[in-house]
């Protein structure tokens, strides 16, 4: 299990990070699940953009640099929606419920994942 920590705030934001790193659960994704649960997320890495087609529920996402530096915040996408690279520097997206972001991350925010 790991935490997602806003390292201008020393404040965990995530309490449970799941990760999908291979090739088939990059893909899936959230696919398949009926909702996520409050504080929990699911980090792909790499990713660079993201589609919520065939999504049951909305979701937040936050894009990461390599130093999991925030480029950029997408607050409640929707279902059969496509969300797509703003920068070249985007490395890895989290996941999680929507409404969990209530605007506390701007672009440029520094997280860390920790055990």
């Amino acid at each position: 299990m790991m935490k997602l920590i806003n390292l201008k705030t020393n404040e965990s934001l995530l309490e449970d990070v799941r990760m999908a790193t291979s090739f088939w659960d990059r893909c899936k994704g959230l696919l398949g699940t009926s909702e996520i649960q409050k504080n929990h997320g699911l980090w792909i890495n790499p990713c660079r953009s993201i589609h919520t087609f065939f999504m049951k529920y909305p979701i937040d996402v936050i894009f990461f640099d390599k130093k999991l530096r925030v480029t950029r915040v997408v607050e409640n996408a929707v279902p059969w929606r496509l969300v797509i690279l703003q920068t070249l520097h985007t490395r890895s997206c989290i996941e999680m419920k929507s409404g969990h972001l209530g605007g506390r991350v701007k672009p440029g925010d520094k997280f860390e994942l920790r055990d």
